[in-house]
């Protein structure tokens, strides 16, 4: 049974507390949350925050939550029965629902207030197992356990059958709904690229046949997750053409039960039918243990990540409902606005905008051809600006600065623009014992100053010669957009920091202060371009993916 369709999907949460506990190695301290005591949780939904979340129990109810598990309402589609809920999935805001009680389908466009029944097939009732959705809800797919995949590109309104019929068992979706991975029961795994039009089949463990219980999915549908019952553990980061065994608890197989992505595909985390919880926070190279509720093994049915790994929960079917919230370290942002000044004969003073509050320090490098570049320092934490020393008169220099703390390094800033160093004045002065020099009387001590006179001259021209390429810089800011490539999450480049800076002038604020704020606008494509994008989207009438693709590229280029 696939729990997590999708790297929004979150799992269960509650609201009577116990004491926390702790897990050090990235920091989970989990909570117990209940919806109602007893229940057998089978899945749960996220939005991307966490704030929205969604739980079904097997002959039971479905239960929705808008403050991150503290209160829960029940949102049962069809009257006061209980029903067998296998799967369910979320959007984005938790606007959009899925959910299927083995029999039929069932959607919301509210956060569950009111559900619409959607059957791809008439009015026969098939054993649906697993479902996935994109991040506004709009290209789902589900599929049988034994049967056609089926796919909606309107939310569920209809239906599309797939070309292949097999035992379904798991399924997950990036952001687009476009790429698509898919497990079988005893079977293989399979990919898709078209959403859903055509798969590929995808297999790590060799030509046999094995029982793929479930899989998770980044948001651009590069790194992938899926677990073997009874076997191993795989990831891969080239969207399944290649596969890397990740076995958490040694050399033994495991009843892995589901599996958990963050956005990214760097947080994972995989649960055992009646066993251990673990968690990775490098894309699967290294494991922890953490159990939340003490030393007792659990059916660990239910799993899942927000988009940035922050929060997790874990649900074991017949018992409990957990938590998690952590502070994932992370690698510091990118400096901005970086430029040269207080230019002398063997100096050139660099300058930045400090963007992060994390970093340990800044990474300094300078060339002479504006490629090949080489560190000169590593400054300390809260520096804006270095005075490189040691350079040779008249000569062309590029600087470039990173951020860095524990966790990593952050992207390059920008390269700054060249920069000469001053020349060396040689300035031979032919004294005339006559009172007058050109007609204006000049003391010796007045042409010997010249050497200082052509020293200032040079400052100023290198002054002036910044204030122009400030200018153009501006000039080129307000110029019509020209956006060439798609951009999404993780995406790096100048281009980011363009789309930063158009949403911000238009009223979506990446964030009210530091990166990415107005002023500060950053390279890197995270989840806060993300969030506006999103915005920006849905106010002008575009798919609010937030994938800067070619239908926002063209929309925004003709602004």
């Amino acid at each position: 049974m696939n729990k997590i369709n999708y790297f929004f999907c979150v799992v269960f949460i509650s609201y009577f507390v116990i004491s926390p506990l702790t897990f050090a190695a990235y920091d989970i301290t989990w909570v117990e949350k209940q919806p109602v005591v007893g229940g057998s949780w089978m899945a749960a939904a996220s939005d991307a925050d966490g704030s929205n979340l969604i739980a079904v129990a097997w002959n039971g109810r479905v239960y929705t939550s808008s403050d991150y598990g503290v209160n829960w309402v029940e949102r049962q589609p069809v009257g006061n029965v209980n029903k067998y809920w296998q799967a369910v999935v979320s959007d984005y805001d938790g606007s959009n629902l899925m959910v299927t009680d083995t029999n039929r389908l069932y959607t919301s466009s509210d956060g569950g207030v009111n559900w619409v029944e959607r059957q791809p097939i008439g009015n026969v009732n098939e054993y649906w197992w697993t479902m996935a959705s994109n991040s506004d809800g709009s290209r789902l797919v589900v599929a049988p356990l034994g049967g056609l995949t089926y796919t909606s590109s309107d939310g569920g309104a209809n239906w599309v059958a797939g070309n292949l019929d097999k035992g379904w068992y798991a399924m997950a979706s990036d952001s687009t709904g476009q790429h698509l991975i898919a497990g079988v029961s005893f079977g293989r795994l399979y990919t898709s690229s078209d959403y859903g039009a055509n798969w590929v089949e995808r297999q790590p463990a060799g030509n046999a046949n094995i029982y793929w219980q479930s899989v998770a999915s980044d948001a651009d549908g590069t790194n992938l997750f899926a677990a073997v019952a009874g076997g191993r553990l795989y990831t891969s980061s080239d969207s399944g053409a290649n596969w890397v065994e990740r076995q958490p608890a040694g050399n033994a197989n495991k009843q892995w039960y589901t599996v958990a992505s963050d956005s990214t595909g760097d947080h994972l985390m995989a649960g055992i039918d009646w066993g251990r919880l673990y968690v990775s926070d490098d894309a699967g190279a290294t494991w922890s243990e953490t159990q939340p509720a003490g030393n007792d093994d659990n059916y660990w049915y239910g799993l899942a990540l927000n988009s940035d790994g922050t929060k997790l929960v874990a649900a074991a079917n017949g018992g409990s409902v957990y938590i998690g919230s952590t502070s994932v370290a992370s690698a510091p942002t990118a400096p901005s606005a970086i430029a040269t000044s207080i230019v002398t004969t063997s100096s050139i003073t660099v300058g930045w905008t400090d963007n992060s509050s994390d970093e340990t320090g800044f990474s300094v490098d300078k060339s002479t051809d504006g490629t090949n570049f080489t560190n000169i320092t590593t400054t300390d934490a809260g520096v804006t600006s270095y005075a490189v020393t040691g350079l040779n008169p008249n000569t062309q220099y590029w600087f470039r600065v990173m951020a860095t703390n524990a966790t990593g390094d952050s992207a390059y800033s920008t390269t700054t623009s060249s920069t000469y160093t001053l020349a060396e004045a040689s300035i031979e002065v032919s004294v005339n014992t006559s009172p007058r020099l050109g007609g204006h009387r000049r003391d010796i001590s007045d042409l010997l100053s010249s050497t200082t006179s052509v020293s200032s001259l040079q400052n100023r021209i290198k002054q002036l010669t910044m204030q122009l390429n400030s200018l153009l810089d501006q000039t080129k800011g307000a110029m019509p957009n020209n956006f060439i490539r798609d951009l999404s999450l993780r995406t790096t480049g100048d281009d980011v920091r363009s789309l930063q800076q158009f949403l911000n002038t238009h009223g979506f604020i990446i964030s009210a202060t530091g990166a990415g704020s107005p002023g500060k606008e950053t390279t890197l494509f995270g989840l806060l371009t993300y969030k506006a994008l999103i915005k920006y989207q849905e106010s002008v009438g575009l798919p609010p993916t937030g994938f800067f693709g070619l239908m926002t590229r063209e929309y925004i280029n003709k602004k």
